[in-house]
């Protein structure tokens, strides 16, 4: 055999296309259909019936959430319920019994719809 048919068959060889590996199979992949959102958890957060570990539970259950990432819904539902007790401690001190008369739930009512448009007409950072 010549030394350079040799060198030819080694060479084609390297040129011939090979196969693309595969990646194998993830047993755990779960196909997500919907995303938990921080509205979603907003709407859910004001229901004060449950607690928040059984809302959380619940958006779990619903979108099909890893336990990391339950958790971190928790954490986000406890913050929203503590923003919502803030602004419902801030009501109560507004209104409380100082409005015994027609003017003193007038001038409740004009703040409170000052509060509302304030917080309605602000855009968030990150969602329309």
């Amino acid at each position: 055999m010549k030394p350079h048919t040799s060198l030819r068959e080694t060479l084609q060889s390297y040129m011939m296309p090979q196969p693309i590996a595969r990646r194998p199979e993830i047993s755990h992949y779960r196909p997500r259909t919907k995303v938990c959102t921080s509205f979603s958890m907003a709407k859910k957060s004001v229901n004060y019936n449950k607690s928040t570990e059984q809302l959380s539970t619940e958006l779990a259950v619903s979108y099909g959430l890893t336990p990391e990432e339950r958790e971190n819904v928790l954490r986000e539902m406890r913050k929203m319920r503590l923003s919502q007790k803030v602004l419902l401690q801030k009501l109560r001190d507004r209104y409380g019994y100082k409005t015994e008369t027609n003017e003193d739930q007038k001038a409740f009512l004009h703040w409170l719809d000052d509060e509302t448009a304030k917080a309605t007409a602000r855009r968030s950072e990150k969602y329309p």
